[in-house]
Order: C-alpha cells, then sequence, then structure tokens
C-alpha cells in the first residue's frame, strides 16, 4: 500500500505532469486501485498540498515512477514465477491428490493472487478459500483481486488451520507454498532444476547462486507438505551453472566492492576460462594442453590469492584436487611439446645425418600419446564435472572466514604483499635446469596474475598495475619457455641414457646414428642458455625491493582515492 505523500504525488503527476508522467501515473493508479474512482488513495489535507508546492518534488517524495514500475516489474516476474512452479509441481504429484484439472485451474488463479496475501502456508490457505470451486474468469479474478488489495497483508491472519481445510485445499495450498518459497527471491529465476516422485517423498532439487538458501527454506514446508499431500520431502542442492556465475563477471570490481565479491569475481572469472581450456585441450595438441595446464594453475591461484580470507578447509580441498588435475595435464603438455618438436628439428637435415631420429620421435610420439589419453580420460569423466561443481558452489557462496575484513580497499595491499614476496621466494630459489623450481615460479607468477585480475586491476589501481601485470606476464612467458626445453633437454637425455645402456649390452656396438640425437640436444642447450640470458632480462624489474615498492605504490594510491 502506498503512503499518503506517494499517492498523492501520483494523483499531482496524473493531473499536471508531463505527458509522459501523467500517462503513467493513470496507469499505476488504475492498476494499484484495480480500475476504482481514486477514492482509497486518502490524498493529504491542505497543508501537505501547501507544503508540497512550496518544498518540491524532489525534497518531499523518495520513490519515483521508476522505482515503482522496477517493482512492479519484479512482483509480476514472480507471480508468473509461481504459477508456472506450482502448475508443475501439481502435476508431477497427481498420484498423490488425484485432484480434478478445475482444481489445476484453482491453483493457478490463487498463485496469481497470492502476493496480495502476504507469505505463509495460512495466507496461501486463505487465499484458495477465497476462491470459488468453480472456474474463474477474468472479472471474478478482478472482483478478488480488490477484495484482497483492500484485506491487504491480514488476509491469513484469521484463517482457519490446516485441520480444518478441506482435502483439496489442503494439498493445493501445500504445493502453493512449496512453490512460493522456491521463487522466493525476485532477483534470480526459480532455482527448481527438477521434481521428482518416488514411493518415500516428493524430491526436489535446487540450482543457483542462492541455491543453498532457498534450500534451506523449502525444507521448512515439510510439515505442510506431509499435511497436505501425505508425503515426504527431500530437497538437494546442485551447483549453479556457468551461465548463472557468468553475471558475476558484469559488475565491475572497484575499491569499494566488498571482499566476497571479488571473491566470487576473481574465482569466476578463472573457472570460466578453466572450463573453456579443457573444452579445447579435447584436441590433443600443445598449444591447447597447455594453455589447460596454465588456466588449471590460475584457478588453483586465484583460490591462493584469497587464503587469507576463505575458510582453510574448504579452500585447500579444492586447491589440493586442482593441483592432481594440473599434474597430469602437465604430464600431458609437456610430452606433447616435446613430440612436437623434433619432427621440425629432423626437416632440416639430411637422411643421412638424420639416420638416429625415427627412433627417438617415436619414443616421444609413444609417450605424448600415454600422457595425452589420460588427459582426456580425465577431462571427459566425472571427476572433471565433480571439480566445476564444487568450485562453482564456492562462487555462490564464498566461505569468508569470520571476522575478515569486508572491502578491498583493507585487504588489498595484504593480497598484493603475499604474492609480491611468494614471487620473490621463488626468485631467490630459481634454477635454470631444475623443471620444479621452474614450474613453481610460473605458479607465483600466475598467483600474483590473479590476484590483480580479481582486485580489478588497472580499474581499481590505476596504470601502475597494468605496469605490473605485463612485468609478471612477460616473465611468466620466459619461464615457459626454460621449462620447454629444459624437459625437452631431460626427454633427450634420458633416450641417450637408455640408447647407451642397450648398445653396452650388445657385443658389437653401434657408435653411429646416435650424433643428430647429440646434435639436436646441443642446440637446445643453446637456445636454453639464450632464454636464460632474456629470463633474466625480464626478472630485473620484479626483483628485490622494486617489487615491494611498486605494490605499496599501488596499495597507497588506493587509499588516495577516498
Amino acid at each position: 500500500m502506498l503512503t499518503a505523500v506517494e499517492a498523492f504525488w501520483l494523483q499531482w503527476q496524473a493531473e499536471e505532469g508531463s505527458a509522459a508522467a501523467a500517462s503513467t501515473a493513470r496507469r499505476w493508479l488504475a492498476a494499484i486501485q484495480g480500475g476504482g474512482d481514486g477514492s482509497a488513495l486518502h490524498l493529504p489535507d491542505a497543508e501537505a498540498v501547501a507544503a508540497f508546492r512550496e518544498m518540491g518534488l524532489a525534497q518531499l517524495v523518495a520513490p519515483t515512477l521508476a522505482d515503482l514500475e522496477d517493482s512492479a516489474a519484479r512482483a509480476n516476474r514472480h507471480v508468473q514465477g509461481v504459477a508456472a512452479t506450482a502448475l508443475k509441481l501439481f502435476d508431477i504429484t497427481r498420484p498423490l491428490h488425484r485432484l480434478k484439472p478445475a482444481a489445476r485451474r484453482r491453483m493457478e488463479s490463487a498463485a496469481r493472487l497470492h502476493q496480495l496475501a502476504g507469505p505463509g502456508p495460512a495466507q496461501s490457505a486463505a487465499c484458495l478459500e477465497a476462491l470459488p470451486p468453480s472456474d474463474v474468469g477474468p472479472r471474478e479474478l478482478q472482483r478478488l483481486t480488490q477484495l484482497l488489495r483492500a484485506a491487504g497483508r491480514g488476509l491469513g491472519q484469521a484463517a482457519v488451520g490446516p485441520a480444518a481445510l478441506d482435502t483439496e485445499t489442503k494439498a493445493l495450498a501445500a504445493l502453493l507454498q512449496l512453490a512460493d518459497t522456491l521463487d522466493y527471491d525476485q532477483d534470480q529465476a526459480t532455482p527448481l532444476e527438477s521434481a521428482t516422485l518416488t514411493p518415500q517423498a516428493l524430491s526436489l532439487r535446487v540450482r543457483g547462486l542462492g541455491g543453498a538458501a532457498v534450500a534451506a527454506r523449502v525444507r521448512l514446508c515439510r510439515r505442510f507438505v506431509k499435511a497436505g499431500l501425505n508425503t515426504g520431502l527431500r530437497v538437494s542442492v546442485a551447483a549453479p551453472t556457468l551461465d548463472q556465475v557468468r553475471p558475476l563477471l558484469a559488475e565491475p570490481t572497484g575499491p569499494r566492492t566488498p571482499v566476497g565479491r571479488a571473491v566470487q569475481r576473481g574465482v569466476a572469472e578463472a573457472v570460466i576460462a578453466w572450463q573453456a581450456a579443457l573444452a579445447n585441450a579435447l584436441s590433443g595438441e600443445a598449444a591447447a594442453l597447455r594453455r589447460a595446464e596454465r588456466e588449471t594453475a590460475r584457478t588453483r591461484q586465484a583460490l591462493g590469492a584469497w587464503r587469507a580470507m576463505l575458510k582453510r578447509k574448504a579452500a585447500q580441498q579444492l586447491r589440493n584436487r586442482l593441483r592432481t588435475v594440473q599434474r597430469t595435464l602437465r604430464a600431458a603438455s609437456e610430452a606433447r611439446q616435446a613430440a612436437a618438436d623434433g619432427p621440425a628439428y629432423a626437416a632440416g637435415l639430411t637422411r643421412e645425418h638424420a639416420a638416429g631420429l625415427p627412433q627417438l620421435l617415436e619414443r616421444l610420439d609413444q609417450t605424448a600419446a600415454r600422457a595425452g589419453a589420460a588427459a582426456e580420460a580425465w577431462i571427459r569423466g566425472a571427476a572433471a564435472a565433480e571439480l566445476c561443481e564444487d568450485l562453482l558452489a564456492l562462487v555462490a557462496a564464498p566461505p569468508l572466514r569470520a571476522g575478515t575484513v569486508t572491502t578491498v580497499r583493507q585487504s588489498a595491499e595484504a593480497i598484493l604483499k603475499e604474492a609480491a614476496e611468494t614471487t620473490l621466494a621463488r626468485l631467490e630459489d630459481f634454477g635454470v635446469n631444475d623443471p620444479r623450481r621452474q614450474r613453481r615460479l610460473s605458479e607465483a607468477l600466475v598467483r600474483g596474475q590473479a590476484a590483480l585480475a580479481a582486485l580489478g586491476g588497472a580499474a581499481t589501481f590505476g596504470p601502475g598495475a597494468a605496469a605490473l601485470e605485463a612485468d609478471w606476464k612477460k616473465l611468466e612467458q620466459r619461464v615457459e619457455q626454460l621449462r620447454a626445453l629444459t624437459t625437452l633437454d631431460a626427454a633427450l637425455g634420458a633416450f641417450l641414457d637408455d640408447w647407451a645402456l642397450r648398445q653396452a649390452k650388445r657385443k658389437a656396438p653401434q657408435l653411429s646414428g646416435v650424433e643428430a640425437v647429440i646434435a639436436y640436444r646441443k642446440l637446445r642447450r643453446a637456445e636454453r642458455q639464450a632464454q636464460r640470458k632474456l629470463f633474466l632480462a625480464e626478472a630485473r624489474p620484479v626483483q628485490g625491493r622494486r617489487l615491494l615498492t611498486r605494490v605499496r605504490r599501488l596499495a597507497a594510491a588506493l587509499k588516495a582515492q577516498r
């Protein structure tokens, strides 16, 4: 119901406003009164009219026509959602209630009127009691709408208890209350994914960003469902889909954004990119597999960047599972990369000089095939879908620690400082010939980028963040090039060791045929030395105090925006 001032404002706009405002105001007046003459608006007295003329509209009236229109649109979506869900539940539970089609139409009418009666099982029952048992036409529905508007929210307060209701009304009220509870959050689509009827219970599965909260509310309807349908109620929650998570990326993350929103945005962005990379990795190409490995690392590091804010157990379990996936994809990407490099080298050699390469290339292809099959089996298996669901569930409701700071402004410096210190520690421990140390540095660089992205990047910190992210990304590319050459050198070394062992066992060792493999290894080692020089050049901007100084400047710039 409108207040006196709001009602007078609508009447004023209808009589003296612009053409567009007057048309909208008249439409609202007609909708509010169900086509009445306006007597129920209770216009203010003469003193209020004088104050309205002197003070002006903006100083006296808070709501606007746009607010009222938005509220009505949401209410309309809610009514339509409740009606559709109630009819779906009616059809599924037909073996229980065995009601006629007329009862189905009666419930649909009650669903369209239920919001006028107020929330709760008693109000749902009272709304159904107000409907005649016969079909309700447009005129009857309009008359009932006017009656319910006049009664307001108090309609269900004097309603009879469930025991006094007839069987049909109890069943319909139970279904209507379930549908209303499922569509409680009018800002989101109804999260009912599926509903099945078993001999033991009516089982509902809800999905969405608010699925867990909706499930908790639905469970409160158990007694009412038992009384109306004489069956139990089970509710389970499915993780939201990627399409439901994507809207989180539409809202720009700024300095005033709560940490929970930043966590959602940062992890959601990583999960979406990870899913796309996994789909592309099924091609088996080295670049696609490497991309999938990197996006897996990015998702894991996105969780790591927020580990000070998230509950340890929930985030750590997901990070451990992602680490296992990363190992599988790494083995496949490194094997495929080594196998793809060999033919390119062999193409520039004569048949005589390439005499030792066919055996090497065959071995590299076999290793790549085995590792690729293992990666494909995981991507297509149930474990991938389960992991994605668990990640999306975390995005829907981030398990933040109690007492965690609530704004990005307060937490940004600590998050970036932790990422910078991790990077510096990995740089000091870096080894040009150690794949494990190279991988750890690469992951630290990915974490820094993930932290910056989750905090809003240049939109939050300004151009200094873009420069820092570019340095991290460039250094990561150098590390990855070194990793590829180190992996290939290890594969060549293993082949040469195995070849030497086989020759030692022969009565007449054959020393010819391996010169091309040795030359191949020397060439790649020379390339690795060149990449090492480039890596050292790129590492200078993010070494020592420089990195920490840049992080402090970013934090200071953020605080200065207050």
